[in-house]
């Protein structure tokens, strides 16, 4: 029984030295000093009007003025106000902790001393809920030593409050350019050398141009460069002072509100980056390539390449005017059947393919051209009807044959000319004996 007592008594001491160790893996504790204390007594970030962020690459300093915080150390510039809620918040929960350390040679250790640490200071106006902590490294479980400055203690609190640090002093800066949502956008202007496209947004599915004339624009373009104006960032400021020079291109933008924002470009020849300037405001920003390239299109790669915005599911009934004219109608249980030439059920899958094949269109190139002379259209009279579940009727007419198995095709009412792969007029080529169960 003693054996016993004696197993279990080693057992005992080996678990209590284990959970130690996972507590305290690096080592660090001071067995007599750790334990829960309070570290301070009240931090109520809200009355802060000033944030102080001192590390070893820099000071960084923020205040809070009416449209929010501002990076005072650059330029007084809107700073992001995520990063900064979340540091506060963080900083808010500064409430108590664990002591590791009253040693003050163990500051270097921990992270905490005026050299290694990140000082962070913050209060009021006339100091209300002033906060002047160092903050150190962290520990494998994610926790934050800390010391409160002029003091000795050492603390490990739960917060995360290095993962809401940022380096630099620019890196608190909020570099979108532009607040508004892609929901919000109703129209487009884009100038690039001197040529402008007016657009107008119809809805989520469907552009509009308007200038330099009136067309179809592919909303799956229009949607992408509505989206880089919503996240439009700039990478950093160019010096004070430094105007723009020979303007390559504009973008306005009109919200539907009313509301009007501008960016204007341009480009010196011996940079890799463009220069930007947001409404006339008196910073010149710094561009990166790739943000102006995905607002630089010209008009060609507007234009509509989808023939159809529609699903196959939305077409209720087809004329085909190939080989020979057929026209197929959908039944209200989804089957099909053939009216002409003669009555008869039809091939549900044939009749699906057909409408898949048109819905599913798409153009590798789309022309500008009103009159549509020299496409064949007159001389091949090969003509393709839909109608939408809305009583809408699609009209396509295919002309001559292009290069690399291509096939011109319009759309009536449209201006463009589209040129598709020939394969799909082969599918839409059907016979009554191919439809024909």
């Amino acid at each position: 029984m003693k054996k016993i007592y004696l197993l279990l008594a080693g057992a005992i001491v080996i678990l209590g030295a284990t959970a130690f160790f996972v507590q305290d893996p690096m080592g660090l504790f001071e067995k007599e000093t750790s334990g829960r204390v309070e570290i301070l007594k009240s931090v109520d970030t809200k009355l802060w009007s000033s944030l102080q962020i001192k590390s070893p690459s820099g000071t960084t300093e923020l205040v809070r003025e009416a449209e929010g915080w501002k990076v005072k150390t650059v330029r007084n510039y809107k700073a992001e106000e995520t990063a900064v809620k979340n540091l506060l918040d963080q900083l808010g929960q500064l409430k108590e902790g664990e002591v590791a350390s009253r040693n003050k040679s163990k500051h270097d250790v921990f992270e905490v001393s005026e050299v290694k640490g990140t000082e962070i200071k913050g209060g009021g106006p006339k100091g209300e809920g002033a906060l002047d902590i160092i903050i150190g490294k962290t520990d494998p479980g994610g926790r934050t030593f800390l010391r409160v400055s002029g003091k000795d203690e050492v603390y490990r609190v739960s917060a995360p409050i290095r993962s809401t640090l940022r380096s630099a002093p620019s890196d608190w800066l909020d570099k979108k350019l532009f607040s508004f949502t892609q929901n919000e956008i109703d129209r487009l202007s884009l100038s690039w050398e001197g040529k402008a496209t007016a657009l107008q947004r119809m809805d989520d599915s469907h552009w509009q141009i308007l200038e330099p004339h009136k067309a179809p624009a592919d909303a799956d373009v229009l949607n992408g460069i509505a989206s880089n104006l919503v996240n439009f960032s700039f990478t950093d400021f160019e010096p004070e002072g430094t105007t723009l020079t020979a303007p390559v291109g504009m973008v306005e933008i009109t919200l539907k509100d009313g509301r009007k924002r501008k960016a204007i470009f341009s480009r010196e020849k011996d940079q890799s980056h463009y220069r930007g300037q947001v409404d006339d405001g008196a910073n010149v920003f710094k561009i990166s390539e790739g943000v102006v390239l995905g607002l630089r299109k010209p008009i060609d790669e507007l234009y509509e390449k989808r023939l159809l915005r529609n699903s196959p599911d939305d077409i209720t009934e087809f004329t085909l005017e190939h080989k020979q004219t057929l026209t197929a109608k959908k039944k209200d249980n989804g089957d099909w059947e053939l009216v002409a030439p003669e009555k008869a059920d039809a091939k549900k899958e044939v009749a699906q393919e057909v409408c898949s094949t048109i819905a599913n269109l798409k153009a590798d190139q789309a022309i500008y051209d009103e009159a549509k002379k020299g496409y064949g259209f007159k001389d091949r009279r090969l003509k393709s009807t839909f109608v939408l579940k809305d009583g809408s009727r699609k009209e396509f007419l295919w002309g001559s044959k292009a290069k690399d198995g291509k096939i011109h095709v319009t759309l009536g009412g449209s201006p463009l000319v589209y040129l598709v792969p020939e394969t799909n007029l082969t599918t839409l080529s059907q016979a009554p004996s191919d439809l024909k169960k």
